[in-house]
């Protein structure tokens, strides 16, 4: 799956990456994190990043918060459902 910039192609204050592959936390997704990122509240779990998070791992159904650019916008993010699709050769009739 190609990365997915949140919450806008314009405005990536984060980018979807896809499933952990932790397997005790198969739901979960990973998130990197922009630099223009100040500063993030919930419970999501910081995989990298010694002084800022750069990887970000959230659970479905519990919402994190990032504040983001120099206007302190704040942007809350919420995955719901996250599963794989299968993606194959589309051919046109």
């Amino acid at each position: 799956m190609p990365v997915a910039p949140l919450p806008s192609d314009k405005v990536q204050a984060v980018a979807y990456m896809g499933p952990t592959t932790d397997t005790s936390h198969p739901n979960n997704v990973i998130l990197l994190v922009s630099d223009a990122v100040t500063a993030i509240f919930g419970d999501g779990r910081c995989l990298s990043g010694a002084e800022t998070c750069q990887l970000l791992e959230l659970e479905p159904g519990i919402p994190e918060t990032f504040i983001f650019g120099p206007e302190s916008t704040r942007y809350k993010i919420v995955v719901f459902n996250p599963r794989s699709v299968p993606v194959g050769s589309f051919e046109p009739k």
